[in-house]
């Protein structure tokens, strides 16, 4: 199509000193055609027709369209170009995308017949246009300097000028809306905005989705935020703009943004151009964006475009003409502006409408009294758009297998999505549910619009416990949806009430009722059964068979009913195979409301055959008939509105035999033959069916020996019916939907196992025999045999496993031996199925007989220790210290209150301390032994008057040096230790000097008898695990001769020094004891008497003797 351009002739009256003036502008038409591409979508996802109109007063010869092409939308190549020499039907190509899915830009250059070329991407060319200017009042006097914004803010064009009274001096806003074919005022779009003693200059652009307005002044810039009814100050938005430029007036500002940044220049009175850009808080000054602009004169007045994928300024100043500036990157270089000239201050705005570039511009002149002039741009820009060829993909990204134990049963699913151009418009995920894991229903879906955080929905399992399948979905952004694999899922299916051998289905809607007619035979009876769709199952219902014959079995079965609708009717056909005198059939009916009544004209035409396996469908607006007889044939009809009509080219490529159904899914028909044994899928071409088992997917698992399938329709969902031709059993049809292949399952599970476990006797002394059984509504991961053990029933070792199964059959019969020995026992038999729901029951029991007991006290010896006796079915109990029973008890009744035992540790050794018990009853015994160290504890003690002589037993079994044994009990500065040597009847001695240890060096004998000499009284704890690691032998042998003997009590008890006798002294001899405290010996002698002391073990006495002799002391 061709636009002759308008010759435009601008008549304006001026009055100049009282004289009329009529003066002709005349603005000449463009003298080479112009071309403009139509306007279309950026994302394609097809082969498109690119269609241009030219502007020219001449006659054209040609269009020629190049386009170029980015993988990257970066990185272009030059593609080809396609010539159109006939545009009687207007200029248009069909444009395939020769090189496959990426972006694309176009052009085209028109050339007219007379030799005349149209130069692409002619900035620079300008042509006067009324559209752009006369919809503004070009009489706006006694304003002036008009200075226009021009911004589209939902869906709408406005423009607000600012404007100044040239007698008053007031600036004030005023408001336009574009309504389609003009500029209409608009007094709303100004709410909010003031006026000014000098002329403002405004600038409307868009920034982190709120609209702004900043305003040039005579003295400063003013910031204002649109809030959806009114524009309120915001002087953030002017924040690091100065009052004024160094002391030169006004401001002319535009704001643009150049990749993600937003820049602002300002052009201002003294003809110069200032550079900012926003930090996001602020504007801060940026010299770099205004290199290159020069000092224009006066009333630079700047405005920032963006053409193709290049940016220009192009400029207004005080006389009226304009200047024009290229971005290269780091600097604007001048480009040439011809064919533009308002005559004084113009002042600038691009804008682009219906493809076309426009500029308006205000300008002032006290003669014309001129306000506006429009300008359309006669070059144009690549027109940019991009092919998105392949669909989105998408993959849910957990595998899970078994859910339970989730707060509120909630789990987070997440998918991956991918698109190579467009991008993920959303995702969409998709469930079904089974309560049994063979009979499935259709979920709900979840929409997914935000993939910044990943693909994801919160599912909290609405259907209850049960198998859920998954599946997504992905829609990119130019509406291409994800590729996927149908397949057929097995449904609510009829319950066939009689021992049906052959069941044959036909499903369809009517009176918004589903129904579903079977042909079947048994034993003794043959015909029709109907069925209804109730919502949640199928019941049976005899009226929808009304008027339909029965037959006998021995001879006739119906074969294969269709039901369809025609015409606001409905139609049923079957055929009949014979067994006696088999002759082709075929029947017609028709339903009037109530029952089926015969009508033989909607099988007119029809050519009868054995066994007649009829399907009706609708393709393309013609009814179609499929058939199949007994000798594997097929048969095509088409319905010309009073007959069937045979097509043979509906049966192309059936092979052969078998009953067809005919379904239409996402603008492809398919055929499901049901056959002998097998079951197979085609679809259309559109002259033949072409063989496709991906169609049929799911349904190999059939039982049955012939199949007879039938399509339907139900709540959008394809559903297919099998019902099968058996000969040995009966068996039900079956129902499925056809959907997506999921791809991920999982079962929800929150039920534990039921657990059964026979119960066994607490006291055994044989092992025990656990039976155990479990079930779940699911499936069982394990069932595990733990045990803990205890010695005093209260305190617990760990849980131990002792048996377990992982497999069926969920059954065990474990023999439990009491592997820890005779001790308490705590058995858990634990069952716990794929969703780790756990159930578990504790059993009890004992080995007899538990033997075990605590203690307390202070480990030192002189102190008494407290044994708690932890048994309780002991008839006879024992208390064994260093194997001496210390006390025992009898208990015939088998249970008794602890029989505790209290003992004192006079001497420091190494105890094994036994609790021995017996069970008459059980005729077993245990015993239980704790080694107990007892320390020794040294007092040194000081006299009434502060004399400090102590004398102490070496109370070991090894001998050690005097040095080593001053170290261990740790005498201090000037103390001393002395031996009596009965073999030289003299005293060795030891002591501290200077932290050193002087003196004799001798060797002490276990029980040596020493003397220290302290200065400070103190008690001393030797821990003899230092010393000995096993019990010591406390007896003391030794030969004492005729004189005095210093010596050692090492027994367990005391005694008194008249029983000395004890040990071996005779009649006269004598026994002393130092009495520290009163600083004297005591003495006595044996048949005579004396004091009478007691000597405690540990005490130091000397004894005289009449003669040699060997004696013994202690004893362990």
């Amino acid at each position: 199509m061709i636009y002759l351009a308008i010759v435009c002739t601008l008549v304006c009256t001026l009055t100049v000193y009282g004289s009329t003036v009529t003066i002709n502008i005349i603005i000449p038409a463009p003298d080479y055609p112009i071309s403009s591409i139509h306007s279309m979508d950026f994302w394609q996802i097809a082969p498109i027709t690119v269609k241009a109109d030219v502007y020219y007063d001449g006659e054209v010869k040609n269009v020629t369209l190049f386009y170029r092409y980015s993988a990257d939308n970066s990185t272009w190549t030059d593609g080809d170009s396609y010539v159109d020499t006939d545009g009687s039907d207007g200029w248009q190509w069909y444009f395939d995308f020769p090189n496959g899915e990426g972006y694309y830009q176009f052009y085209t250059i028109a050339e007219s017949v007379d030799g005349k070329v149209e130069v692409p991407e002619s900035v620079h060319l300008w042509t006067y246009n009324k559209i752009a200017s006369g919809f503004l009042p070009l009489h706006l006097s006694p304003f002036w300097n008009p200075a226009p914004t021009i911004f589209n803010m939902n869906g709408k064009l406005y423009v607000i000028v600012g404007a100044v009274n040239k007698d008053t001096n007031i600036g004030t806003f005023y408001g336009y809306e574009w309504n389609g074919t003009s500029w209409v005022e608009n007094t709303t779009i100004v709410n909010g905005l003031p006026t000014f003693t000098s002329m403002p200059c405004p600038e409307v652009f868009y920034m982190d989705s709120k609209y702004f307005l900043i305003s040039g002044t005579h003295q400063e810039f003013y910031g204002y935020e649109w809030n959806g009814t009114a524009w309120v100050e915001n002087t953030t938005i002017v924040n690091g703009l100065p009052d004024i430029f160094s002391g030169v007036e006004d401001g002319y500002p535009t704001v643009y943004n150049m990749s993600n940044t937003f820049y602002l220049i300002t052009g201002a009175y003294d003809g110069c151009f200032y550079g900012y850009e926003w930090n996001g808080t602020s504007w801060v000054e940026n010299t770099t964006i205004v290199n290159g602009l020069p000092d224009v004169g006066f009333d630079s007045a700047p405005d920032v475009f963006k053409f193709g994928d290049k940016y220009y300024l192009i400029t207004g100043t005080s006389y009226g003409t304009f200047f024009l500036f290229l971005w290269n990157g780091y600097r604007w270089t001048s480009c040439p502006m011809d064919g533009v000239d308002v005559g004084d201050i113009s002042m600038p705005e691009v804008f682009i409408k219906d493809g076309l570039y426009y500029m308006i511009s205000g300008c002032s002149n006290f003669f014309l009294d001129r306000n506006f002039e429009g300008f359309v741009l006669l070059g144009k820009p690549r027109l940019s758009t991009a092919v998105d060829l392949y669909s989105p993909q998408s993959q849910i990204d957990s595998i899970f297998v078994l859910h339970s134990g989730y707060a509120n049963n909630m789990v987070t699913i997440s998918a991956t999505s991918t698109d190579t151009m467009s991008g993920v418009k959303n995702v969409t995920l998709f469930y079904r549910y089974s309560a049994d894991n063979s009979t499935w229903t259709d979920g709900d879906s979840y929409v997914d619009t935000n993939g910044s955080d990943g693909w994801q929905w919160y599912f909290d399992f609405p259907n209850g416990e049960g198998y859920y399948q998954f599946y997504t979905i992905a829609y990119d952004n130019v509406g291409r949806e994800e590729n996927y694999t149908s397949i057929w899922i097995k449904t609510t299916s009829p319950d066939i009430e009689e021992d049906v051998y052959y069941v044959d289905p036909t499903v369809f809607f009517m009176n918004n009722t589903y129904y579903t007619i079977f042909g079947y035979y048994n034993s003794s009876d043959a015909g029709f059964i109907g069925y209804e769709w109730n919502g949640t199952s199928w019941v049976k219902n005899i009226s929808i068979v009304n008027g339909l014959p029965s037959f006998d079995p021995s001879y006739v079965h119906p074969h294969h009913p269709k039901v369809f609708e025609m015409d606001d009717k409905y139609y049923l056909i079957y055929g009949e195979m014979e067994l006696v005198n088999p002759t082709p059939d075929v029947y017609g009916y028709e339903w009037n409301g109530t029952s089926w009544v015969e009508n033989n004209s909607i099988i007119s035409g029809i050519t009868p055959v054995q066994n007649f396996n009829p399907e009706v469908f609708i393709m393309n607006g013609t009814y179609y008939l499929i058939a199949s007889d007994d000798d594997a044939n097929f048969y095509g009809y088409e319905w010309n509105g009073t007959a069937w009509v045979e097509n043979t080219t509906i049966v192309n490529g059936l092979p052969g035999g078998g009953a067809p159904t005919v379904f239409k899914m996402d603008s492809t028909y398919y055929l499901i033959l049901g056959t002998l044994h097998y079951i197979y899928g085609f679809y259309w071409t559109g002259n033949m069916w072409v063989q496709d088992d991906d169609i049929v997917s799911g349904l190999t698992d059939l039982e049955g020996v012939s199949f007879e399938p039938a399509d339907f329709i139900m709540n959008d969902t394809i559903e297919l019916m099998i019902g099968w031709y058996n000969y040995t059993a009966p068996i039900d049809p079956k129902t499925y939907f056809l959907t997506v292949e999921a791809e991920n399952s999982v079962t929800f599970d929150e039920t534990p196992p039921v657990l059964n476990v026979d119960p066994i006797p607490y006291w055994k002394q044989t092992p025990q025999y656990i039976n155990i059984s479990a079930t779940d509504n699911f499936e069982l991961e394990k069932i595990s045999l733990y045990y803990r053990y205890s010695d005093d029933n209260e305190t617990w070792s760990q849980w131990i496993l002792h048996n377990e199964t992982t497999s069926p059959p969920w059954s065990a019969n474990w023999t439990f031996n009491f592997p820890d020995g005779t001790k308490f026992y705590q058995l858990r038999v634990t069952a716990i199925d794929k969703a780790l729901n756990k159930q578990w029951i504790i059993l009890k029991c004992a080995k007899p007989i538990p033997c075990y007991f605590s203690y307390e006290g202070e480990m030192i010896n002189g102190s008494t220790l407290t044994f708690f006796d932890k048994t309780d079915i002991s008839t006879h109990t024992k208390w064994i210290i260093n194997e001496e029973t210390v006390a025992e008890q009898t208990f015939p009744n088998g249970s008794h209150p602890p029989f505790n035992l209290i003992h004192t540790f006079n001497i420091s050794n190494i105890y094994n301390v036994t609790l021995y018990v017996y069970n008459q009853t059980f005729d077993i015994e245990n015993t239980y032994t704790v080694q107990l160290t007892i320390d020794k504890l040294i007092p040194l003690r000081k006299s009434q008057h502060g004399i400090g002589i102590n004398y102490i037993a070496v109370p070991f079994n090894i001998s050690m040096s005097a040095k080593d044994f001053v170290t261990m009990i740790g005498l201090q500065e000037g103390e001393w230790l002395h031996m009596y040597n009965e073999s030289t009847n003299t005293w060795q001695s030891l002591w501290v000097h200077n932290g050193q240890i002087i003196g004799d060096d001798f060797t002490l004998q276990p029980w040596q008898v020493v003397a220290v000499t302290i200065s400070q009284q103190r008690n001393i704890t030797i821990n003899i695990d230092d010393i000995v690691q096993q019990t010591m032998n406390t007896s003391q042998y030794k030969t004492l001769e005729a004189g005095y003997h210093y010596l050692s009590w090492s027994n367990e008890t005391g005694t008194d020094a008249k029983n000395m006798t004890s040990i071996g002294l005779e009649t006269g001899e004598w026994v002393f004891k130092y009495d520290l405290y009163n600083e004297t010996w005591l003495a006595y002698r044996i048949g005579y008497g004396g004091d009478d002391f007691m000597i405690k073990p540990y005490d130091c006495f000397v004894v005289y003797v009449n003669n040699t002799r060997n004696i013994i002391i202690g004893g362990v």
